[in-house]
Parts: structure tokens; sequence; C-alpha cells
């Protein structure tokens, strides 16, 4: 089995990557929201700690440094991008784990779940 570290901060995967078991394949590359799939899938399982609500609306300064795009439509619009995107990089019967905070302006533990839902997942 191996480990999968993406990102498109470099030194947030290598402080990761030191905190894992070998073997680990790191990609130092953003989670483009809305793309057909992640960077390396497809994938057994796929876990968000923190990154769902900071993919689909990154803060301006953490966007510019890394050059990510900024998410002109509504957050609801960039979830359902985002989750789809996930469903298409996991293999058939694949898990997904989200360990995030729901933040002002995000959808609620519910609305996630219907947009999972309406991505696919069971």
């Amino acid at each position: 089995c191996t480990l999968c570290l993406l990102d498109a901060d470099k030194d947030r995967v290598e402080t990761a990557k030191n905190r894992v078991a070998e073997p680990v394949e790191v990609i130092v590359e953003p989670f483009v929201v809305g793309a057909p799939s992640l960077p390396g899938a497809p994938y057994d399982c796929v876990t968000l700690v923190l990154a769902l609500r900071h993919s689909t609306r990154p803060a301006p300064h953490y966007a510019e440094r890394l050059g990510l795009p900024l998410h002109t439509g509504t957050v609801e619009e960039s979830y359902r991008a985002a989750l789809t995107t996930i469903f298409c990089s996991l293999r058939p019967g694949g898990t997904l784990l989200i360990g995030d905070q729901v933040a002002a302006g995000h959808p609620s533990v519910y609305n996630q779940c219907k947009l999972l839902e309406d991505c696919g997942f069971e």
C-alpha cells in the first residue's frame, strides 16, 4: 500500500511526509476544483483534512502565493465541482474521508451530505 500526499504547498507536503510511514508518493500540485480527476488518480481512498473548504475557496494570500485559481461561482457550485473531481478520482467502491470545519458561508454538514449524494457517493 502506498500513501500519496497531494498539496500545492511543498513545505506542507514535506512536513506531512516526515510524519508518516513509507512508502510515500509526494505530488506537489494543487487540487484543481473541477478538474477531471486528482493528480495521480485513481485512488482507493481519498482523505481530506482541513482541505475541502480551502480548495473550494482558497484565501487570497494563499492562492496568490501558490498560483491557485480563485473560484467565481457560488460556494455550492465549487463544492459540487470539487466532490465530482474526487468521485472521479476513486476506484469503484473507493472511500472518501472528510475532516474539516464548517465555515461561515460554506455548506452545512447536512448540505455537504446532500452534495455528496448528488455527486454519486453512497
